[in-house]
């Protein structure tokens, strides 16, 4: 991954990647290309951000989360970074009727089924109810983060107005 981000620098930056070749284009709208966060629990990923991101993707729960952000500060801070990254936090929510829950439940399984383990976690701090919703945004606002993004595994549509009332 380091390696590819380093060459993606290059092109970013319209320098040639390999010897031989020009650069390779279009110019990206951004200079420098564009904001890059990534997400993770290992310790290689989280280093990754200070070195090639503009910030962190956090999928933990609050109870975890500021630990991780805290890391992820500290890390910006050693190699030199100005400012400091951004912090996203991620919840699962499934808001809405039985359905949508059970709906949602049986997609966060589908997709971890490779790490039952991590599908128990993901279920466990699924936030389904308003109230739920609502602490958990405020515990990771409280932690710093910079934004929170919520993650809907139902296709239930009615989802987004839903989140939207809650959320107002």
């Amino acid at each position: 991954m380091d390696e590819q981000l380093a060459t993606m620098r290059k092109v970013w930056a319209g320098e040639p990647v390999a010897p031989g070749l020009g650069p390779v284009g279009p110019s990206p709208v951004s200079a420098g290309g564009p904001e890059l966060l990534f997400g993770g629990l290992a310790q290689p990923a989280l280093a990754r951000i200070a070195r090639w991101g503009a910030g962190y993707i956090c999928p933990a729960p609050p109870g975890y989360a500021g630990a991780l952000f805290e890391l992820v500060r500290r890390q910006w801070k050693d190699a030199g970074r100005p400012g400091e990254p951004l912090l996203v936090a991620q919840i699962n929510v499934a808001p809405g009727p039985e359905s949508t829950v059970a709906e949602a439940r049986e997609s966060l399984l589908r997709y971890y089924a490779f790490a039952p383990e991590l599908a128990a976690q993901a279920l466990r701090a699924m936030a389904t109810t308003a109230k739920e919703i609502r602490e958990t945004v405020a515990a990771y606002l409280d932690l710093g983060a910079h934004e929170v993004m919520l993650s809907c595994w139902s296709d239930d549509i009615e989802q987004i107005d839903r989140l939207a009332d809650l959320l107002a």
